[in-house]
C-alpha cells in the first residue's frame, strides 16, 4: 500500500516543480519497460482505463498536487495527460514517462545520425550519439577545444547544441574517448531509462549494473568515478550530477 503525502501552502508547488521539469501541453514517452497503466484518478489501486505501450505519445493536461512516496524506488506526481493513440484522459505517475524518446530502431538511428560519432575503433556505432542527434537534433555549429597549443592536445572536444538545450560532447583521448550527453533538467527516472536503453543495444552483452548508482547520480567529489555499467575490463556508461540542473551521461569506447 502506498501512502500518499498531501503537502499544504508552498511546499505543494516546489516539489512539484522539482520533480517535474515539463509544462502542461508538452508531449512525451512512455518509458516504462512493461508498459504504463492509465487510471481514472492519480492513485496505484485506482480505476484503471486502458494501457499505454511502451514508446506510446502522451501530451500533458494536468499536474496534481498529490505527490507519491514512492514507486519503484522513483518519487514523482501523478498528472493527468492524453494518449495521442486511443485519445484517452486519465492519471499516469510521471516516473514512467520522459522528455527523452524510447530508444529502439538502431537502423533509424544509422540512417539519422552524423557518422562523425560513429565508434571507429571497435567498428559499432556509438549508440548515444546517435540517439542525440536522430531523436533531439542539432542546433548551430559545433564548438571545438584543444588543451594543446598545436590543436593536436591530450583531450579535444567537440561540443554540440541540441534543441531541447542539452549539449552532446565528443572526447578524444589518446587511448580512446567517450561521447557525453550532458542533458538539463533531467528528472533521476528519465537518465534511468535511457541508460536502460543504451545497455539493451550495447553489442556486449556481459556486464555489470550498478543500479543503486544509476538511479541517485552523484557529483564526482574526490575523483569517485560513478561507473554504472561496467565489463571485466573497463566503464562502458559513468553518469555523473555536474549541478542542481545537469547530468551527464558518458559512454566510453576503446579501453
Amino acid at each position: 500500500m502506498y501512502k500518499y503525502l498531501i503537502i499544504l501552502s508552498s511546499f505543494i508547488s516546489q516539489g512539484s516543480l522539482l520533480s517535474q521539469y515539463y509544462k502542461i501541453g508538452d508531449t512525451l514517452s512512455v518509458v516504462a519497460i512493461n508498459d504504463l497503466t492509465l487510471r481514472e484518478n492519480p492513485g496505484i489501486g485506482e480505476n484503471k482505463i486502458s494501457i499505454l505501450k511502451r514508446g506510446e505519445k502522451i501530451v500533458i493536461l494536468k499536474t496534481n498536487k498529490i505527490i507519491i512516496d514512492s514507486i519503484f524506488g522513483f518519487k514523482g506526481n501523478w498528472i493527468r495527460v492524453l494518449s495521442l493513440s486511443n485519445k484517452f484522459e486519465g492519471y499516469v505517475f510521471d516516473a514512467f514517462i520522459s522528455r527523452y524518446p524510447v530508444l529502439d530502431d538502431l537502423n533509424y538511428l544509422k540512417t539519422h545520425a552524423n557518422v562523425e560519432y560513429y565508434d571507429d575503433y571497435s567498428g559499432s556505432m556509438n549508440i548515444l550519439a546517435g540517439y542525440a542527434l536522430s531523436c533531439l537534433d542539432k542546433i548551430g555549429c559545433d564548438l571545438v577545444y584543444s588543451n594543446g597549443l598545436d590543436g593536436n592536445g591530450v583531450h579535444e572536444m567537440y561540443m554540440s547544441k541540441l534543441n531541447n538545450g542539452d549539449m552532446l560532447i565528443k572526447h578524444s583521448f589518446w587511448e580512446g574517448g567517450a561521447i557525453e550527453l550532458e542533458m538539463v533538467n533531467p528528472r533521476n527516472s528519465e537518465v534511468y531509462y535511457l541508460v536502460l536503453d543504451l545497455i539493451k543495444h550495447n553489442p556486449n552483452r556481459e556486464y555489470k549494473l550498478d543500479d543503486n548508482r544509476l538511479r541517485h547520480p552523484k557529483y564526482d567529489i574526490c575523483g569517485e568515478y560513478n561507473c554504472v555499467v561496467e565489463t571485466e575490463y573497463h566503464c562502458i556508461i559513468r553518469v555523473q550530477r555536474k549541478n542542481e540542473s545537469k547530468i551527464s551521461i558518458f559512454y566510453y569506447w576503446g579501453y
